[in-house]
This record gives structure tokens, sequence and C-alpha cells, in this order.
């Protein structure tokens, strides 16, 4: 999931522009590097959390955080949501906090496969196997917009690429352990 969101925006970038035109030329690169940025501080609340709270609540912790600002950052614009503070503004608000979460992935992933294995050998292929799931998800990332722009067009194809990308993966995980 933190691949699929980390490719998505530059897509739903694309799809936004035509019908909410950026008001400053910032705004898109704002929206491109929130998450960027979230993931790095996410990255060192996601150890610490595995370290205080145990690794599997901390991932629980995180992975809520991902869905949770998926789902608001695909309602930015909607019912008044984000007029006040700004479009973009408010997107990148979001994809920050989405970054928290997709940050805070990455050391409970690596500490949890690693935990789990009983033989010794096998840590370093199983953490390597879990983060080469990451093309996974960039190939997932852009069929999903691919089928959805063509399906629903641009404005409700881009919120659904950013909403609900976390079950897209939960979808092709499960057909993978298939």
């Amino acid at each position: 999931s933190a691949a699929y969101n980390t490719i998505n925006i530059s897509l739903g970038l694309t799809f936004m522009k035509l019908k909410h035109p950026p008001v400053h030329s910032s705004d898109i690169s704002l929206c491109s590097s929130a998450l960027i940025a979230g993931m790095i501080i996410g990255q060192l609340i996601g150890g610490l959390l595995g370290d205080w709270l145990g690794r599997h609540m901390a991932m629980s912790i995180v992975m809520a955080l991902q869905v949770a600002s998926a789902f608001w950052s695909a309602w930015v614009g909607l019912f008044g949501i984000g007029h006040s503070f700004g479009f973009y503004s408010m997107l990148a608000l979001w994809r920050f906090l989405l970054g928290v979460g997709c940050g805070g992935v990455y050391p409970l992933a690596a500490t949890l496969t690693a935990e789990s294995s009983s033989e010794r050998d096998d840590k370093e292929k199983l953490v390597a196997l879990t983060f080469s799931m990451q093309g996974i998800g960039y190939l997932a990332s852009n069929m999903t917009a691919f089928v959805l722009v063509y399906a629903v067009g641009e404005e409700l194809g881009w919120r659904l690429l950013f909403g609900f990308g976390w079950w897209v993966i939960q979808v092709l995980t499960r057909l993978l352990y298939l």
C-alpha cells in the first residue's frame, strides 16, 4: 500500500488539474512532496510506536492512519471540505498524514517479518521478499488509474484512485497468496 500511495499522486494530479486548476505553481509540488515528507517522519514515529506499544499494535495504528488519510484525500473539495483552507493545501495535508502512515509501515514491516521467521537463514530472504512487493504496488497504481479513468472519467477516477487504493492492494495481495 505504501508503494501504491507513493506513485498514485502523479497520476491523480494529472487528472484533477483539468477540473481543479492550481492557483499557484507551487500547489502541484506541495501535493507531490507532502507524502515523502510525511514518510520521513512516519519512519521515526513507526519505529518508536513499535517499541512503545508493540509491533502489531503500532502496525495497526499506521495502517489505520493510511486508510483514513487516503479516504479523506479523496473527499477534498466535496461538500465544502477544504474550501477555506484551499483545495491543494488540504490535499497536501491529507497526503502528508498518509505519508506518516506509509513511512511507519517500513520499519514495522521489516521488524515483523524478521521476527516472524523461525529460521535464522530465512530472515533476510523474507525481508527482501516483503519489500520486493513494492513493484506490485507501483504496477497496481498505474493499472487502477487506467481502468478508473476509462470506466468513470477523470474526476471520479482520481478520487477513487486516492481513496480506495488500499483496497486494491489488499485484493491483489490476497490473489497472490491463492
